[in-house]
């Protein structure tokens, strides 16, 4: 809806993804809501002039993450990709008397990376690996946001841990009783924590 507003009415905007139904109320007359697999669906070639991609590329195998998309640049457009790398999972200290804050978030951090099967350091290679496809004035930077409990963006996060949080426990990493844990900590609003770099890579094509 940003992208939206930002083009005008002259403008035209394609939101994509295999699972839609968050983007299905958000149609207008230029914004076009695609159900689209990056794997085996077509999009028009050379047609857009801005093609950002989020926590999208770390999922394929290497050889197809920028040969996947780089079709659909058009000459001269610019390309933003992003994704959140791990790194810094911290916490203010606090006075906790029970399973300590901290000590959570880097069991949930660690069986995260072992369950899930993506790149989560993907982030760090972005800019290498669109400047290898031919893009020019590449630069990249990340950002971290302070998470707090009882936040607008902390009611976010129990939603994706639980989305995982099976695979996060049969991973071996976590138990069932530190990821409820967890995810309670998420309405008290002394529980602070840093959430994941946002790494994002940008770049022009050549016109």
């Amino acid at each position: 809806m940003w992208l939206r507003e930002r083009v005008g009415p002259t403008g035209w905007v394609m939101a994509t993804d295999v699972e839609t139904h968050f983007l299905d109320t958000l149609g207008s007359a230029n914004l076009e809501v695609r159900r689209h697999d990056i794997i085996s669906d077509e999009l028009p070639d050379r047609a857009f002039d801005l093609v950002h991609i989020r926590a999208v590329l770390e999922r394929l195998q290497p050889s197809l993450r920028v040969e996947r998309w780089s079709v659909w640049w058009a000459p001269s457009s610019r390309a933003v990709c992003s994704w959140p790398s791990p790194g810094i999972s911290l916490m203010d200290a606090g006075k906790w008397s029970v399973v300590g804050p901290r000590d959570v978030i880097v069991k949930v951090s660690a069986s995260l990376l072992k369950a899930l099967p993506v790149d989560m350091f993907y982030g760090r290679r972005l800019a290498t690996d669109i400047q290898a496809c031919g893009l020019v004035d590449v630069g990249s930077e990340g950002r971290v946001g302070l998470i707090r409990g009882a936040s607008t963006t902390s009611k976010v996060w129990p939603l994706v841990w639980a989305t995982i949080g099976e695979r996060l426990v049969a991973s071996g990493g976590l138990s069932a009783d530190e990821l409820e844990h967890f995810l309670a900590l998420h309405d008290d609003p002394q529980f602070t924590w840093l959430g994941p770099v946002m790494m994002a890579a940008w770049g022009q094509w050549p016109g």
